[in-house]
This record gives C-alpha cells, sequence and structure tokens, in this order.
C-alpha cells in the first residue's frame, strides 16, 4: 500500500507550484503523505519514496534544462 510519496516540481510561474499543492491536497484526503520539493530550492532527494510525480512547465516542446540534468538530483 503507498503510504508516502513525493511531488518535484519546476515553476517559473507558480502554476506547476499551484498544481504540486493541489496533488498533496488531493493525497491527504487519502491519508498518503506527499512531500513537496521544489527543485530550484532543493535539488537533492534525502530519502525513498514509494512513489515519485515529476512536474514542470513545458518550453519550446521541452521541459526545462534544469529538470532534466541528471546530477541535480
Amino acid at each position: 500500500m503507498l503510504k508516502t510519496g513525493v511531488v518535484i516540481f519546476f515553476s517559473g510561474t507558480g502554476n506547476t507550484k499551484h498544481i504540486a499543492k493541489l496533488f498533496k491536497k488531493s493525497f491527504d484526503k487519502e491519508n498518503i503523505k506527499i512531500d513537496l520539493i521544489d527543485i530550484q530550492k532543493n535539488g537533492s532527494i534525502n530519502k525513498e519514496y514509494d512513489f515519485y510525480i515529476f512536474g514542470a512547465p513545458i518550453h519550446a516542446e521541452m521541459t526545462p534544462k534544469i529538470f532534466t540534468v541528471t546530477n541535480s538530483l
């Protein structure tokens, strides 16, 4: 059973951050703990989760570089 998850996101304008918070609120209703990680403020994950959700805007049909650089997490 899923008990803990994380939403890792990049939000240039705040829209993706808003959606990340909506995910958290929805999972909270199901008693599933969700952490939010803003990749601009925290580029690492310090613990393991049952599942991961990634969120980023699309810029010119691609995700932003900050979100796709493999050594950032």
